[in-house]
């Protein structure tokens, strides 16, 4: 029951990679949003964020995101859009102007069976 609820070592690698977006120390909550993700052998694994911060403060490491999510709920241009900044998906965007993660799974997704076929069709 336990490892439903924490997350054990791999996970929390698969959470630190930029490809994984899986599960955070408490791994309840990935699974009650839909966002875990189990380690897949078959997919290289990228460490490292999309938008790291350009500083290795560690306030502004363990804060940086909270001040994006800040920046983009003062520019938003509805009371919806500031809603959605602080509880949509992570990489939704007002004007659609930016993938959400899901989005971004999926694309990479497709684009590593792309280049899996053809790799294929070439040997």
């Amino acid at each position: 029951m336990l490892p439903l609820l924490i997350a054990a070592a791999i996970y929390y690698v698969i959470h630190e990679t930029a490809s994984g977006y899986g599960a955070s120390a408490l791994i309840i909550f990935d699974r009650l949003f839909g966002t875990f993700k189990d380690k897949d052998d078959s997919k290289p694994v990228n460490y490292g964020v999309l938008h790291p911060p350009n500083s290795y403060n560690p306030m502004t490491i363990l804060t940086h995101e909270y001040v994006n999510i800040w920046n983009d709920v003062k520019k938003a241009k509805t009371w919806k859009g500031r809603f959605m900044y602080i509880f949509g998906p992570p990489g939704w965007s007002e004007d659609g102007s930016t993938l959400t993660v899901k989005q971004m799974q999926r694309q990479q997704n497709s684009n590593a069976s792309h280049q899996k076929s053809v790799k294929t069709q070439a040997a």
